[in-house]
């Protein structure tokens, strides 16, 4: 992701837990003030919703694209237990639907590098 760890130091901003009962899904959004964001995979059934970030360079008009190309709209990630998922915290992101009958468990994170820690 282009950081120069030898000139900026890297700064856990805040952690979270996720409990997802079945039927919750999480909206798309995007992590404000952060630089990296992460989420790791305590308890995924199967069918619990898959992990889905959005292409900032997919294009309409690329009739071409697919979601599993490099310019699709959106990358599908199906989660497993002890899966970590980093991703710049300015992609948008969301979660699908839980199917199961179980709770889903991760915990997410934020990431500051030492300049946007004094802003």
């Amino acid at each position: 992701m282009g950081i120069k760890l030898d000139k900026v130091d890297l700064e856990l901003h805040e952690s979270w837990l996720n409990a997802a009962k079945p039927n919750h899904f999480q909206e798309c959004h995007e992590h404000g003030h952060s630089y990296i964001s992460g989420v790791y995979y305590v308890h995924t059934p199967k069918n619990s919703g898959d992990f889905v970030m959005e292409n900032p360079l997919s294009f309409e008009w690329n009739f071409d694209a697919h979601d599993d190309s490099p310019y699709g709209e959106r990358t599908y990630i199906e989660p497993y237990d002890g899966q970590l998922i980093l991703f710049p915290s300015n992609i948008s992101h969301h979660v699908t639907k839980n199917l199961s009958e179980e709770m889903r468990y991760s915990l997410a994170f934020n990431v500051q590098t030492s300049d946007l820690a004094s802003n």
